[in-house]
């Protein structure tokens, strides 16, 4: 693992996959059945592992947001942020929060696990006293956090965009800092401050003629503020940034951020139909909304893996070469 997003986006795909693995099956199973025909336990343990995903994915991406917002707003904070062993407290922290929070309902203290007659699932009821922790549950893990990554989004979008204007296209910023990273004699030896490509920047036509090369073309300023930061005894720093200029992103970057604000998209599209049903229960009359709402977030663990191969070229080759990887051992 390279880098500190690499680690966010292993951790959602890991909700992702056990909510297919568990999840899944037993949805289909009831909705074949038109009943729940798994048993209490199974009843209680099934919206517990929904519920504790969701958030578990949410909390994701707004890891992996913020993630983003320090990189480009404060760059030369983000190799303290981001080591190994806060990114190991960050990933643990997302499990422990989501899940956490579910421990009154499971023991039965604020509200319960069970089967809901009405819509024919397991889901959090209201207990003897008439309490639910739907409502706090819905503004803490799923209001906040979408609130929180509207903000740094539109934060990073207006830093850019400022950044943008103030360079004038980013050209003089360029010219600056390879002058900046010469004057600094960035490495050791003589060797780190050898210029990429023999000194010569990669002309901007060609890295947008060539979508497979953008993934792995850097600006001669991120690729020596890398150097920099490994040679430099930065044993832990997990930072693929520039630590040099504010609001600066290389294609490579900009492209990354689109791909997280889609899956962002996708992730509030799949799953607000179906916590609207579930604090505003007059909603789940609507057999059309209800419906849609429970095959949305079904769709939600599944198209992930699409947006990657979609908008990212470095997973289209990771899935050829698992793909290949599986033929050759067929053939062999």
């Amino acid at each position: 693992v390279r880098n500190a997003t690499a680690v966010f986006v292993i951790n959602l795909s890991c909700s992702d996959l056990l909510f297919c693995c568990f999840n899944l099956p037993l949805a289909a199973s009831t909705f074949w059945n038109r009943a729940w025909t798994h048993g209490d336990v199974l009843c209680e343990l099934f919206p517990l592992v929904r519920y504790g995903l969701l958030a578990v994915s949410l909390f994701t991406i707004l890891a992996i947001t913020i993630n983003r917002y320090v990189m480009i707003v404060h760059p030369r904070i983000y190799p303290r942020i981001y080591r190994r062993k806060y990114l190991a407290l960050m990933i643990a922290g997302s499990w422990m929060l989501s899940f956490g929070a579910l421990i009154p309902t499971w023991s039965g203290v604020w509200g319960y696990f069970g089967l809901d007659i009405p819509i024919g699932s397991c889901s959090i009821l209201k207990d003897a006293n008439g309490n639910s922790p739907k409502e706090f549950l819905f503004i803490v893990a799923f209001a906040l956090p979408c609130i929180f990554i509207v903000i740094c989004y539109a934060r990073i979008f207006y830093i850019v965009r400022k950044a943008a204007v103030q360079s004038h296209g980013g050209v003089d910023a360029r010219k600056d800092s390879i002058r900046f990273m010469d004057s600094t004699s960035i490495g050791s030896g003589g060797q780190g401050t050898e210029p990429v490509e023999n000194g010569q920047m990669v002309p901007e036509t060609e890295i947008n003629g060539n979508e497979e090369q953008d993934s792995d073309t850097y600006s001669v300023h991120e690729t020596r503020a890398e150097n920099y930061a490994s040679q430099s005894n930065v044993n832990n720093n997990t930072s693929n940034a520039s630590m040099l200029y504010r609001g600066r992103m290389t294609v490579r970057d900009k492209r990354l951020l689109k791909m997280i604000l889609v899956i962002f998209s996708a992730f509030l599209i799949c799953y607000l139909p179906i916590t609207i049903t579930k604090i505003f229960k007059e909603v789940t009359e609507i057999h059309g909304f209800n419906i849609s709402g429970y095959l949305l977030i079904y769709m939600t663990t599944c198209i992930n893996p699409i947006i990657y191969a979609v908008m990212s070229s470095e997973y289209r080759r990771a899935y050829w070469g698992l793909i290949m990887c599986h033929k050759q051992q067929n053939s062999a």
